[in-house]
């Protein structure tokens, strides 16, 4: 059930990013605070789920490890998010043609995306 309500918001923020058909995308528009409050939304999630997960994994341990592995698991989780956002980041810059196929252009970053 969650993560259809990811994929739905996930949809929602990529139609709402996407820029208009001129080419000109305002920094601060509908579009970008809807992305905003999509993207601020998931990574709350996430991040409430990633403490609870790693409390729980961490609780097994002896009580003098558990404070250093709450901490090591944290800053793994948030550093690896942040090289996940870099990774969106470089696949939605991949624009150039690889091939046609019945008239439809496709790109590395559709090829990624399907």
């Amino acid at each position: 059930m969650l993560a259809s309500h990811a994929a739905s918001i996930l949809t929602l923020a990529s139609e709402a990013a996407a820029p208009a058909a001129s080419g000109d995308f305002a920094l601060v528009s509908v579009q970008a605070l809807v992305a905003l409050l999509t993207l601020t939304a998931l990574e709350i999630v996430l991040g409430i789920d990633n403490v609870i997960f790693i409390a729980i994994l961490a609780g097994k341990l002896p009580k003098e490890k558990q404070a250093r592995a709450r901490n090591m698991g944290l800053l793994l989780a948030m550093a690896q998010r942040i090289l996940l956002l870099f990774a969106i980041a470089w696949i939605v810059s991949l624009q150039k043609e690889v091939f046609n196929l019945f008239g439809q252009s496709f790109s590395w970053k559709d090829i990624i995306l399907l």
